[in-house]
């Protein structure tokens, strides 16, 4: 191990001391106090006393240094402007970044043999700063470093630089106060008392996330994107970079099958795909002889892959935080306007990532159906990854169904009483209130949302709208007339600019009115839809698959707990099965009988009261085991993939749904539990004790234990 020599430290602080003010050297502290790579607009939290010993470590020229111990929660955020203000207010010329790493790493002992680039990428993943935005702060000119085999004393260093004082700053003077002090410090004062520092970063003593952050400041245009990937959490030491990363090429994929437009940004070597220094993909064939190797086998996935000049590449899962963080940012450059990976803090200043899917005015416009079997969370989906929070005002709602027609869904004439008289007014409904919103308001996003669309006849309820369903660039392509009634009511509403929207007496939606409708697939329509329709709409489908770490389960009493003794109500036993498992091998059971997944269930096809994951009985009998019987196996006949099939008298018969009821001995009908195991076996399902009857079973065998002891 070897240190910076004394000549080459001195020479490094006086060089810096021409090129970095005080507050440099206090952002640099504070941002190698936080715990990730940094990227502006996001707040990050950090320790006080880290900050403090850090500045106090570098500028306090004695052996014995103090050492700050109390903890105080601060946050930091920069603005998309920092490198620049770094550059105009925190700098007085371009600091040179040897100069500066020498300084910051004049206390640490080195490896006897490394580069120039692995030291300065061992100050930023020290410091917390991208290679993007390193090279916009410093310059990258190498200076003569030499080394000692033993570190030098404080005291020869003060003599070096001619300081009497053991305090001292980055701009070549002394100073009273320790380096660490937040409020009298030269450090760390500055930052909080200037305004045109706001220009570059705020600080501030409370966490900026509850104040000023939320899920509309996070991304450029969210309020008009969709989240389709995420959230994943990616600090340091967590498995989410990996996991986010294959997310994203995979979700990109889905729209540009070979990654082109990320094709000026790859840097392939011969077994690695690069876009900024961040290895994203792994050459298949070196892949392939790579995961036989001892602990290598997860360090690639070999499920998604594409091709780049030829070659085959699967998702790199070797990350660090640094890299991943500069691939980010060329990402958000390579699908401008089209995706962006967000970066949100959690509660605890752990960065959060989501990718998003962009529109804007003159590009795409929502016009979707989310589409799937009961119960798994189409509507939810639509709520929480696609419509903005704290917009109601732009969000306009309606419910179809058989009896949904024209009137209901664009207006009509309705009577109005006044004194003894009677008058007509046009009344307006959900598609003509967004309609009008959306003309009104032309920099902000509308959304209607149409529930259950299948159920109603879209045909009539749209009427002649459906042709406006037609767009380019988000505006209708063939304008239509509107009838009387409607053009007589826009034109009284829609003034100034707003009135294209019922120009020449036409119809068209403009490019910021997102149509956005979920559809029931198990549903039996009354109204098929027909081709044409269908065409005009982007579809997502939303799989069964449960959602990540949610689990529910069912609890079953076997036997009557009514039975009396004593005056006492004795519970025979308690037993429970596992939501998840029922789903998967039910579905698996609806799939072979229908060949479609439309009357699959989803997990949410049973809501359970808030704070608790128990389904009861009879929930689980009344709304699961019904649909079951009524909407999937009623029909099928006494087949093997029919878990409704029992055996009486050597025959395969079909359980009756009124089979799983029964009348107990208090003449109360209750649910047929036997009846219900026997269904729960023919799907391969055996019950497992339940977790408090389980627990208290262990702790009596362990009192009799030590009794017999």
């Amino acid at each position: 191990m070897k240190y910076f020599s004394l000549n080459t430290v001195k020479d490094a602080y006086l060089s810096n001391s021409e090129t970095t003010t005080n507050k440099f050297w206090g952002l640099i502290s504070i941002l190698s106090a936080v715990n990730t790579t940094v990227v502006p607009t996001v707040s990050y939290n950090f320790e006080s006393n880290q900050v403090s010993n850090i500045l106090n470590s570098l500028f306090i020229l004695k052996e014995e240094k103090p050492v700050a111990t109390k903890e105080q929660s601060r946050s930091i955020m920069l603005s998309r402007k920092w490198t620049t203000y770094v550059s105009d207010i925190l700098t007085t010329k371009t600091p040179n970044i040897f100069s500066v790493l020498v300084w910051y790493f004049r206390h640490t002992p080195l490896d006897d043999h490394f580069s120039y680039k692995e030291l300065y990428d061992k100050f930023l993943e020290c410091s917390h700063i991208s290679s993007e935005d390193a090279k916009r702060i410093f310059s990258f000119e190498k200076i003569k470093i030499e080394f000692s085999e033993t570190k030098y004393s404080e005291s020869s260093l003060k003599t070096a630089l001619g300081k009497q004082n053991e305090n001292i700053t980055a701009e070549n003077s002394a100073v009273v106060a320790e380096p660490g002090d937040f409020t009298r410090g030269p450090f760390l004062q500055p930052l909080y008392a200037s305004q045109d520092i706001m220009k570059c970063l705020i600080l501030s003593t409370f966490n900026l996330n509850e104040y000023y952050l939320d899920d509309t400041t996070q991304v450029t245009s969210k309020k008009i994107s969709e989240c389709i990937y995420g959230p994943i959490e990616c600090g340091t030491g967590k498995p989410g970079m990996p996991t986010f990363l294959e997310g994203v090429i995979l979700s990109t994929k889905n729209y540009e099958k070979n990654l082109d437009s990320l094709n000026r940004f790859f840097k392939a070597t011969a077994n690695k795909l690069y876009v900024n220094k961040c290895a994203i993909g792994t050459e298949e064939h070196y892949a392939k002889q790579l995961v036989i190797k001892p602990n290598r086998e997860k360090d690639v996935n070999f499920d998604i892959s594409w091709q780049y000049n030829g070659r085959t590449y699967c998702v790199n899962r070797e990350l660090n935080m640094q890299g991943f963080n500069s691939f980010i940012q060329e990402y958000n450059r390579a699908y401008a306007g089209i995706f962006e990976i967000a970066i949100e803090t959690s509660e605890k200043g752990t960065p959060i990532y989501k990718l998003y899917r962009l529109i804007n005015h003159k590009g795409e416009t929502f016009q979707k159906i989310y589409y799937g079997s009961p119960g798994t969370g189409k509507s939810f989906k639509v709520e929480h990854d696609v419509l903005p929070k704290d917009s109601e005002e732009f969000i306009f709602r309606t419910t179809f169904h058989p009896d949904s027609d024209y009137a209901s869904f664009v207006g009509s004439y309705k009577p109005l009483k006044e004194g003894d008289s009677i008058t007509y007014d046009f009344e307006p409904q959900a598609f003509t209130k967004a309609y009008v919103k959306a003309w009104q308001n032309p920099e902000d996003q509308v959304y209607l949302v149409i529930e259950e669309i299948n159920r109603g006849n879209c045909a009539q309820i749209f009427g002649d709208i459906f042709q406006l369903l037609d767009r380019k660039n988000g505006v209708s392509e063939y304008p239509v007339n509107a009838d009387a009634a409607l053009a007589k009511y826009l034109n009284e509403t829609l003034e100034g600019k707003a009135a294209e929207g019922i120009a020449n007496g036409k119809l068209k939606i403009p490019a910021n009115l997102n149509i956005i409708a979920t559809m029931n697939t198990s549903d039996q329509s009354l109204f098929p839809m027909d081709s044409a329709f269908k065409r005009r709409w982007d579809w997502v489908y939303i799989p069964t698959t449960p959602p990540a770490g949610k689990e529910k389960c069912m609890t079953l009493h076997i036997g009557e707990n009514n039975k009396d003794f004593d005056g006492k109500t004795i519970a025979v036993g308690d037993y429970e099965y596992k939501w998840t498992e029922f789903l998967k091998a039910v579905n698996m059971r609806i799939s072979a009988v229908t060949h479609s997944d439309d009357k699959q269930l989803g997990f949410w096809f049973v809501k359970t009261p808030e704070g608790q994951d128990e389904i009861s009985v009879s929930t689980f009998v009344s709304k699961v085991i019904f649909y079951l019987w009524n909407d999937v196996f009623k029909d099928v006949g006494p087949k093997s993939d029919n878990p409704f099939t029992i055996s009486v008298d050597d025959k395969s018969k079909v359980m009756t749904f009124n089979s799983f009821y029964e009348v107990n001995s208090k003449g109360k009908i209750v649910e047929n539990l036997g009846v219900l195991h026997t269904f729960m076996r023919n799907l391969g399902l055996g019950p497992k004790l339940n977790k408090e009857i389980e627990s208290a079973q262990q702790e009596a065998d362990l009192q009799d234990e030590s009794v017999q002891q």
